[in-house]
């Protein structure tokens, strides 16, 4: 779209000689893409042009006669990728297309009745496109030309000389937006294709600074890994320059606390796109969705990827926070950070998940709901009546100490409602045995006063299998984010994302409501999501809702089709369920906001083939 609008704004302030932008002052744009009954013959339900160019523009001779040319408008990030043939060879063949098209529908080969039906189609579409283009920027006199030319074109229909729109000057014309291309005049790249930069935004002529060799601004670097690499590119549109080492394995380690610069976003390098070096990168942003979902089978690469994920989170000055269920994550941290990573285990939970934090009348009672879907998480057998008991026991140790709706009183201790419930002279036994095998682990006995990890910059592993029994495991890991939840509100609303909350193996956790509940409402408090697992079927339905960037690796059927409904165009859901189901190791297909269909990445740091 900016590529679409700079070359709108190029051509706007051009005139006859400014190479090979096409005067808007002369002529006028159509999109193409507005008008595909432009491109249908006559009869056909369907536009069957196949490949089309993206803009056509329309201007009349001096000496009478219209005038066409196919525009291509691409935008591509890297030189390399913009000068590669198979992409030239790309818009060659859309505007070519365009050009066979136009003249099978509208040339002199057309049967006259189908014809004349033809160029009365285009003349009532041009004439309404020549009359916005009055409005803005088209000159009056070239109005009244191209105005007097197409009342010619409907009168006459199949009598107006149209020539082949190959033997026209410049029928073909493919400009291609690089961010980073630090010159003021576009260059050639192709026969018909030139390539130009930002130097009309706005933002680039005010205090940008700028590239010596072009005397042009160029783009400022937001994150310090696309620092290098965004000057690399500079770099590469000067033929006397030294080559500079972009590779981020010599980067600098960074270690367990974060000391750099906070940034407001922070790409981070997933890998390259599939048979090219065209780096892949997910945005982590508070002005975005800065939450993350993966999925893929054992094996594929998912650990690997968090692990590069963790490191380059800290480079960007985000701490990460890790819930890790087995040890071979927790070796890879260690091996990064030693003894600045901050471990999180098992030995009592250090705070008391009854503490309120919000001030409103009912603040209380937000807690005793939460705290009741904790323990529906912890014993997935709980009936009803059993979850009701726990939380009426829970408001019960708050009223004692003096809640009530608009009246704050004392903590309870943890432990409180678990007296309650062992006091009442019909205790459920089923809910108590459950109950009772917590206790035995000293869960209950929490005590305030342990710093939360969100207070802390530093990167933390929480330990979730430092035990062996599931239970106290699903407890664990339920109160650690329950704190993190209830410290996500103490601290306020942030500028930047502070920390990222990771659960490496999210199916371990599937019924904890806090995870969807967080992704909806952290952003705002700094915080990022990224889950992984090995089937898509292991996340709660409403997270897919709150999260905006996927990165799939190999799954089964059931799981490759859901992936692909969720980013694949609606005709192609099948063809990219097909992919997803056959990728190889250390491959994925990665989709993000802004992105019309999924990318097929290599993913970074993968072991060697």
């Amino acid at each position: 779209m900016i590529a679409l609008a700079l070359t709108q704004s190029h051509c706007a302030l051009g005139n006859e000689e400014s190479g090979p932008w096409l005067p808007l002052k002369e002529g006028f744009f159509v999109p193409l893409d507005d008008v595909p009954e432009l491109f249908r013959a006559v009869g056909e339900s369907k536009d069957a042009s196949g490949q089309r160019a993206d803009l056509l523009y329309v201007t009349a001779a001096r000496r009478g006669g219209l005038q066409f040319s196919f525009v291509e408008v691409k935008f591509r990030r890297y030189l390399k990728t913009a000068r590669a043939l198979d992409f030239l060879d790309l818009v060659a063949e859309q505007l070519d297309a365009s050009c066979q098209r136009w003249d099978k529908l509208f040339g002199q080969q057309t049967a006259s009745l189908e014809k004349t039906v033809q160029r009365a189609r285009l003349a009532r579409v041009l004439r309404f496109y020549a009359r916005k283009g009055r409005r803005h920027t088209l000159s009056d006199e070239a109005f009244e030309r191209i105005d007097r030319e197409l009342m010619k074109l409907a009168r006459e229909g199949t009598g107006y000389p149209l020539p082949a729109l190959l033997e026209q000057p410049r029928a073909k014309v493919g400009f291609v937006f690089r961010p980073e291309f630090g010159a003021t005049a576009p260059a050639q790249i192709g026969s018909d294709v030139w390539l130009f930069g930002p130097a009309r935004l706005p933002e680039s002529q005010r205090g940008a600074p700028l590239d010596s060799a072009h005397q042009a601004p160029i783009a400022v670097a937001r994150s310090p890994t696309a620092g290098l690499r965004n000057s690399a590119e500079v770099v590469e549109s000067s033929p006397s320059a030294a080559p500079i080492n972009t590779n981020e394995a010599s980067l600098p380690p960074t270690g367990g606390v974060c000391t750099v610069e906070p940034l407001d976003a922070v790409d981070l390098l997933l890998g390259h796109r599939q048979g090219s070096d065209e780096p892949v990168q997910w945005r982590v942003s508070i002005r975005g969705n800065p939450h993350l979902l993966i999925v893929g089978l054992p094996g594929m690469g998912k650990t690997t990827c968090l692990i590069q994920l963790c490191r380059q989170l800290m480079d960007g000055g985000i701490a990460p926070i890790v819930f890790s269920y087995h040890e071979d994550i927790d070796e890879k941290l260690g091996a990064l950070w030693g003894d600045k990573l901050r471990i999180v285990s098992y030995a009592g939970l250090g705070f008391n998940p009854l503490q309120v934090v919000d001030d409103s009348p009912f603040a209380y009672m937000d807690n005793v709901t939460l705290l009741r879907d904790n323990f529906a998480a912890i014993f997935p057998d709980l009936g009803d009546v059993q979850l009701g008991r726990v939380r009426e026991a829970i408001k019960q140790s708050y009223i004692d100490r003096g809640w009530a709706a608009g009246r704050r009183g004392e903590i309870p201790p943890f432990g409180a409602f678990y007296e309650l419930l062992k006091a009442d002279s019909k205790p459920d036994k089923g809910l108590m045995t459950r109950l009772a095998e917590l206790a035995d682990y000293g869960l209950f006995e929490a005590s305030a006063g342990n710093p939360s990890l969100l207070d802390s910059p530093a990167a933390a592993l929480v330990q979730v299998h430092s035990s062996q029994n599931e239970v106290l495991q699903r407890a664990f890991s339920t109160f650690v984010l329950h704190n993190l939840y209830q410290s996500m509100f103490r601290r306020g609303t942030q500028e930047r994302i502070t920390h990222a909350i990771i659960f490496d193996e999210a199916h371990r956790a599937t019924r904890l409501k806090l995870i969807p509940t967080m992704a909806k409402e952290c952003r705002k408090y700094g915080l990022s999501f990224v889950v992984a697992s090995q089937e898509a079927k292991d996340f709660d339905a409403s997270l897919f809702t709150a999260v905006a960037s996927y990165l799939a690796l190999r799954v089964g059927e059931a799981d490759a089709r859901l992936m692909a409904k969720i980013f694949a165009p609606s005709d192609k859901v099948t063809l990219y369920a097909d992919r997803i189901k056959q990728i190889d190791k250390f491959k994925a297909w990665f989709h993000s906001e802004g992105m019309r269909v999924p990318v097929h990445v290599a993913l970074g740091d993968a072991p060697p083939a």
